[in-house]
């Protein structure tokens, strides 16, 4: 125990309370800005299991905000959790890290159903919808992070708290806000500090100390330095799919068809990755154009534009912002086997 003495210095977080966090496994959603950092405070706090799942690789433009990577990272295209996993280990090798580079999906999240806590740490609002849902059903605390500009906002969804709105009462069905991190920018200690609220409810949590915990939306815009804490109980829907009287959980049951084809924030990037078809890279494409393979990826040059390939056929486009020209080299690349919902 000597390693965390100065945090069990902190009124409630001596003996007991350091042991429960150290019995505890965090499901890490994302492992960009805020989900590096709360995965490193995390760590240091000495979290017994930490599981980062994120889709994405790492580029020179993260190294502003996403503070667990390096140059060399950028250089390499390494996959964040892959990345991120090789850092958490120097940190703290007490701690067990588990590295999944992969799209969260109802499949994947079913993997984690015994967490003791999801931390969000994701830029994309669907997806923030279907961890909501997940952990409602499954009876998990959310603690929900955003970061744009200066500003920062936070917020805890309890399962038990029938009071209390969860994300989709809060925010509705699709995302409202016509900002981005590519048109408004963000500053990389408004990241810090949303990480940083996120991180201690989430050891307050952790230690047995859910009586500690913030109540309502928090909000604070860093260049005048206002915080406002918004109590959101009017907002709780009886109705709410998610955590109404009967609830649907309708992003975990979403039937999916085809291709999903997204453009990520802040990137002139496409992601194209199948639903129910089972792709396969072309044998002639894979032998004219691959630049490089690594055990996450292939990486593909076609029509001068990269094409990374991950291991689930999740495909990244990089170099254009259209949807349609992502999906044409996406099929230039493809070729697809069997409907595997049809073959079952």
């Amino acid at each position: 125990m000597e390693r965390y003495a100065r945090q069990m210095r902190v009124p409630g977080f001596q003996g007991r309370a350091q042991q429960l966090i150290q019995e505890s496994h965090v499901l890490v959603a994302g492992a960009g800005a805020l989900g590096s950092s709360i995965a490193e405070s995390l760590c240091r706090a000495g979290v017994g299991r930490i599981s980062v799942v994120d889709r994405d690789i790492v580029e020179l433009t993260n190294l502003q905000r996403q503070q667990l990577y390096t140059e060399r990272d950028a250089e390499q295209n390494r996959p964040k959790a892959e990345a991120a996993l090789e850092r958490l280990q120097q940190i703290n090798s007490s701690v067990r890290v588990e590295a999944y580079t992969a799209e969260i999906t109802p499949a994947v999240l079913e993997s984690f159903q015994k967490v003791s806590l999801i931390m969000d740490g994701l830029d994309n609002f669907e997806t923030r919808l279907l961890l909501n849902d997940f952990a409602l059903k499954q009876q998990i605390p959310l603690i929900y992070g955003g970061a744009l500009a200066d500003r920062s906002m936070t917020y805890t969804v309890l399962p038990d708290n029938d009071q209390a709105p969860c994300l989709r009462c809060l925010f509705g069905e699709s995302d409202q806000e016509t900002e981005s991190c590519e048109t408004a920018g963000v500053l990389g200690p408004a990241v810090q500090i949303t990480a940083g609220l996120q991180s201690v409810e989430a050891l307050k949590l952790l230690s047995g100390q859910e009586d500690k915990l913030r109540s309502g939306l928090l909000q604070a815009e860093l260049l005048d330095f206002s915080v406002r804490s918004f109590q959101v109980g009017q907002m709780k829907q009886e109705n709410c799919p998610s955590c109404g009287k009967n609830p649907e959980y309708p992003s975990l049951n979403k039937q999916e068809q085809g291709l999903a084809v997204m453009t990520l924030c802040g990137r002139n990037t496409v992601q194209v990755r199948p639903a129910n078809l089972t792709y396969a890279l072309r044998s002639s494409v894979l032998a004219d154009k691959a630049v490089r393979k690594t055990a996450a990826f292939t990486e593909l040059l076609i029509e001068g534009r990269r094409v990374m390939v991950f291991q689930d056929n999740r495909a990244l486009i990089h170099g254009t912002a259209d949807k349609q020209e992502a999906t044409r080299l996406y099929h230039v690349c493809m070729e697809r086997q069997t409907l595997t919902q049809e073959a079952e």
